[in-house]
């Protein structure tokens, strides 16, 4: 490839070094690192793929340019054809809104992209900050939020969302995750959406707000001369660096700030955090995860379960029939059993399910899912509830666990439902779903497992944990329908 770019990827040269931008018809898609951009060798060169959240998107033309991102100087221009389509390259979304690359690896609006983002955003932040002096919790800006504050006064451009600090008063990190929770619980009597990814790490969004809408809530705490903020954060200091609060202007407004932010964003970013570079990514130490996980848990959404969360949903409104498991399974369900269907996806076949057993609880960690099948559910009015839970999260399985033996104390039998979920899970979200199998079957429940027929691990496990196998049939498509009895 003598060209930067072309339609299958483009060239990182051996004489590039730091952030650089690409830009389709000047518009900012993607930034990466130069100095350790992954990619083949060719001769000192490297040679990387479009990543692959941006190929969907990789239709008709479009000049690409390679910037470096501190000054701004043109590092090369080509003109890509991707395919033959006529039109020019557009990376947007269903309203047409640009969408740039994150350093995780997924699409988003970002605060430069021209739209009402940060306003919306900033008016958030007022009203977090409004229940937090109503609750006398103390929070403050942090992570990009801050940073952006403090080098310019204003949002990070190519930033998505707005990230505050928890500030725990409690000096063991139990004391800690209770303080996220109190927030948590707190704030959803007031309205607050909340979706928790650790113990010490919250997604919350404002009343009358989405998901799409959501910011950050980092719990950070001192114990025994150090100062961490949830798992990617920990260096030495003491309460002194968090508080007392001091003030900070961003796009005009004034905020919470740490009391000592120089040495906060130096322990999060490190010591060339005045330097912007938006393909940052954290490398935390091992040891520092190690302790974090141990201390706050593992994240419960996203990695380990991102098989799962790149199926994408289907409409409530498409006219689908369920699938044809669950038609194999209606004629083994009883019209008094409870079912648990795990990973509900769209409802399509929890709702097939619900008008032939006594009840049916769902639950699926995408909350577009949960959206749809509760709304296919009311559509019908099916006796079917949907909720969203991680799949890593055992705290919450095991409580809908129990929730179903609950339902099926007086009367009816007890069935999970699972169609095509674990092997999309890692390790960790496997275990957990095990865990949760176990609650809701001992002693007298069945369950209905729809597996890879080349994939025995996971009947393997269902065994290990307790199951016996009722039925097992294979399928044309290479899979393998069970009946279990716990």
């Amino acid at each position: 490839m003598t060209d930067p770019a072309d339609r299958h990827g483009f060239l990182v040269p051996a004489d590039w070094s730091g952030p650089v931008d690409v830009e389709f018809d000047g518009i900012r898609v993607l930034s990466f690192d130069a100095s350790r951009s992954p990619g083949t060798d060719e001769g000192g060169d490297r040679r990387s793929e479009w990543p692959a959240s941006l190929r969907p998107h990789l239709t008709g033309r479009t000049e690409v340019t390679f910037r470096d991102h501190a000054t701004g100087a043109e590092l090369g221009r080509t003109e890509v054809a991707f395919d033959s389509s006529p039109g020019r390259t557009t990376v947007v979304d269903d309203d047409g809104r640009p969408l740039a690359m994150t350093k995780w690896g997924r699409l988003t609006r970002t605060f430069s992209d021209g739209s009402d983002l940060g306003t919306r955003t900033l008016d958030d932040l007022d009203r977090y900050f409004a229940v937090c002096a109503e609750l006398g919790v103390d929070s403050c800006l942090g992570y990009g939020t801050l940073l952006g504050a403090v080098r310019t006064g204003r949002f990070i451009g190519h930033d998505n969302d707005a990230d505050v600090l928890l500030v725990s008063h409690g000096t063991s990190p139990a004391a800690a995750a209770a303080d996220s929770h109190r927030l948590q619980r707190e704030l959803r009597r007031r309205g607050w959406g909340v979706r928790r990814q650790s113990a010490g790490f919250l997604n919350i969004w404002a009343p009358g707000r989405t998901y799409d809408d959501c910011f950050d809530v980092f719990t950070a705490y001192c114990v025994d001369g150090w100062v961490l903020v949830d798992r990617w954060v920990r260096g030495p200091g003491g309460p002194e660096t968090l508080v007392p609060f001091g003030t900070i202007s961003l796009e005009g407004r004034t905020y919470p700030a740490p009391a000592d932010p120089e040495t906060v964003l130096a322990l999060t970013y490190g010591p060339q955090w005045r330097v912007p570079d938006p393909s940052f990514r954290y490398r935390t130490p091992r040891s520092t995860l190690d302790r974090s996980r141990t201390w706050m848990g593992i994240r419960q959404w996203g990695p380990g379960t991102r098989a799962w969360d790149d199926e994408p949903p289907v409409p409530a409104s498409s006219p689908e029939e369920p699938t044809a498991f669950a038609v194999w399974c209606t004629d083994r369900l009883r019209p008094d059993d409870h079912v648990l269907e795990m990973g509900c996806r769209s409802g399509v076949d929890g709702v097939h399910l619900a008008g032939r057993c006594g009840s049916l609880l769902g639950y699926d960690q995408l909350l577009d899912h949960v959206a749809y099948a509760r709304a296919r559910a009311a559509d019908v009015g099916a006796p079917a509830e949907f909720v969203p839970a991680s799949f890593r999260d055992r705290r919450h399985l095991v409580s809908l666990g129990a929730d179903l033996a609950r339902r099926a104390r007086d009367s009816g039998g007890r069935v999970a439902y699972c169609r095509r979920l674990l092997e999309r899970l890692d390790p960790a979200a496997r275990d957990a779903v095990w865990m949760q199998t176990r609650t809701a079957l001992r002693r007298g429940g069945r369950m209905f497992l729809d597996v890879p027929a080349d994939d025995t691990s996971i009947v393997e496990e269902a065994v290990a944990h307790g199951g016996k196998i009722l039925v097992s049939v294979e399928q044309d498509a290479g899979r393998r329908w069970l009946e279990l009895a716990w």
